[in-house]
């Protein structure tokens, strides 16, 4: 079985060889956030942010802004709090990532978030989706491993390509301690069919909504530098995977009187739209048709009440209420919206596979009497307007610094 090697090195690779180069890694740092680990992250960091090319792409500096040094000190710190007194933890062992392919940069972050905790590290991009993005991180990868001072790290973190052939997933799953599965719900059930070890665990990351929720009245109080500098936090929260990350909004919640809120959305959106137009955003031909189909369908089956066109590429479909809303939707910058008196009105609302909300009007206590209310059942993220595709390593309810090692508990002797 015959795949591309992207990191360390390019080229054809057997299966049999990558799994031998693992299982011979020497591991001489593999503490977890040993400071050989962070040296490299951080070098990984600053040669994102050397390459040219990564200035057209804000998602890879993204990327690059979290791998600095200060930013993983702090990951560092969180961790070491995880280690109680009497409690030890360690590296789980070969982490197989399996990341989402309609968000190009996802795979590094929790590659190196398990590197850093002394793990073994597989991940496989498909080889349909090798953007200019996956390039360029993994060939800032690649030359930091080139580095004599990294040598020791080149049998621990492995990218691989391949399409959608069974056969290397089975052979390095048989293998993993960890897998990460991200995708739809067919795609990880699809996954999790394939065996593992009986001691591995699989972490899934499957489908997911997210929306968005703002009072009217700072909307329409704030003067117009800041309404666009909310508008500008919102383009990015929906815009930079065309709507198809888990987290990016799809529906916007108002809260207030339906006089405010009219107001408010008028003033929102054209700003939107003027963010849209000045970021040159477009559709894809085959993005848009499918945006007009499915708005034609839900005119018919769902509580419409006014449908709003800003552009082809900004549409907002207003619901006249959220009972029964079908979370279902075509990414490509069509927003639902609605409105509800208060914040608390959602509780009903809110449902296991919402995962994100972005806020804007509502303090900190507001928020967390809110997410208090749900008792868990669903909502796993809740920050700022701007924040939706900041990734976290708690993710979807997972704790990956906590699940990617495993506690070893010392009780001393009597």
């Amino acid at each position: 079985m015959t795949l591309d090697r992207l990191v360390p090195g390019t080229g054809a690779v057997e299966v049999d060889e990558l799994l031998r180069g693992l299982r011979r890694a020497s591991r001489r740092d593999d503490r977890s956030f040993h400071p050989s680990r962070i040296d490299f992250t951080d070098a990984v960091s600053r040669a994102i942010f050397r390459d040219r090319r990564a200035k057209a792409f804000p998602d890879v500096l993204a990327a690059a802004f979290w791998l600095r040094r200060a930013s993983v000190s702090r990951l560092a710190a969180r961790f070491a709090a995880l280690e109680a007194a009497g409690s030890l933890r360690f590296p789980r062992g070969l982490v197989f990532h399996l990341p989402p392919t309609n968000v190009d940069t996802l795979f590094v972050y929790p590659l190196l978030a398990s590197f850093l905790v002394g793990n073994l590290n597989v991940a496989r991009v498909s080889r349909h989706r090798r953007t200019q993005q996956v390039t360029l991180l993994c060939e800032a990868l690649g030359s930091v491993l080139a580095e004599e001072r990294f040598a020791a790290f080149r049998d621990e973190l492995a990218v691989v390509s391949y399409g959608h052939e069974a056969e290397p997933t089975a052979a390095l799953s048989r293998e993993a301690d960890v897998r990460l599965l991200w995708g739809g719900d067919e795609t990880i059930d699809r996954l999790r069919a394939v065996p593992i070890s009986a001691g591995a665990q699989d972490l899934t990351f499957g489908d997911r909504f997210s929306f968005a929720v703002l009072r009217a009245d700072p909307v329409l109080e704030a003067d117009g530098e800041s309404r666009r500098a909310l508008a500008e936090r919102l383009f990015n929260d929906a815009y930079w995977f065309d709507q198809l990350a888990c987290s990016s909004p799809r529906l916007l919640v108002w809260v207030g009187g339906h006089r405010a809120v009219d107001a408010a959305r008028e003033v929102l959106f054209a700003a939107l739209a003027s963010v849209v137009a000045a970021r040159e955003y477009r559709l894809e031909p085959g993005a848009a048709i499918a945006k007009l189909t499915f708005i034609y369908e839900a005119l018919i089956d769902r509580p419409i009440e006014r449908v709003h066109r800003f552009g082809n590429e900004l549409v907002v479909l207003s619901l006249e209420h959220l009972v029964g809303f079908d979370r279902t939707h075509p990414g490509a910058g069509l927003f639902f919206e609605a409105r509800v008196d208060e914040l608390s009105d959602l509780v009903g609302f809110v449902e296991r596979r919402d995962q994100t909300i972005v806020a804007h009007g509502f303090s900190t206590e507001e928020l967390t009497s809110f997410a208090r209310s749900l008792h868990g059942r669903g909502v796993d993220r809740i920050g700022p307007f701007g924040d939706a595709l900041s990734f976290g390593t708690t993710w979807d309810g997972y704790d990956l610094l906590a699940e990617l090692t495993r506690t070893v508990n010392i009780v001393g002797a009597g």
